[in-house]
């Protein structure tokens, strides 16, 4: 079977079939991106020609779709009985075209996932925003230490991420912890001081 063309996205050079689905990212032997191709296997198989639904015998379930289809398979996510038109294999199981829509919105799927928060930026922001305003810091800066935390542990699903952000809003936020440590003790000292 021939190989779809998947090409280099700087310099249009095809990306051979080995560079697919590697754990770390290839350099194109043009122009030495790097990129990391991730293929469907679905691609790799021989294309074959779908079922188009069989006539309802006698006594049969019919599929919710289409009423006069015979049904095929269920449903894992509703139990509605689907024909071979409705029926689609995902992730080892029958989900009907309703169910695999929905499951993008409640995000049943992690296979079908198309972004990913960056925490390591939200923590950075947290961060570094409330130092205009700097009392706000009081809260914000625990805030980024935990959040900064956080994401050092959380794994990159989707794309690869630099831990720097993440180091950068802890560092800030341990600075600002510590201004604020040092703001209480000198008050402290001041109000003893006028006590005495």
């Amino acid at each position: 079977m021939e190989h779809p063309l998947i090409t280099c996205h700087r310099c249009e050079t095809p990306i051979p079939a080995t560079a697919w689905n590697t754990p770390e990212p290839v350099a194109c032997q043009t122009c030495a991106n790097l990129a990391q191709v991730e293929v469907f296997p679905a691609v790799m198989r021989p294309l074959s020609i779908g079922s188009f639904g069989e006539p309802v015998p006698e006594g049969q379930a019919s599929c919710f779709y289409h009423p006069q289809k015979k049904a095929e398979e269920t449903c894992t996510q509703c139990g509605r009985f689907v024909c071979g038109l409705c029926d689609i294999e995902f992730s080892n199981t029958h989900v009907c075209p309703v169910c695999l829509s929905r499951s993008r919105f409640k995000g049943t799927f992690v296979e079908l996932k198309t972004y990913q928060s960056r925490p390591d930026f939200i923590a950075l922001l947290c961060a570094v925003l409330p130092i205009l305003i700097f009392p706000f810091t009081l809260f914000t800066g625990p805030l980024a230490l935990v959040l900064g935390i956080r994401a050092l542990r959380t794994p990159a699903l989707i794309f690869r991420r630099s831990k720097i952000p993440a180091l950068l809003a802890i560092l800030i936020a341990v600075l600002e912890i510590l201004a604020w440590m040092g703001l209480i003790a000198v008050g402290m000292m001041g109000i003893s001081e006028a006590i005495e």
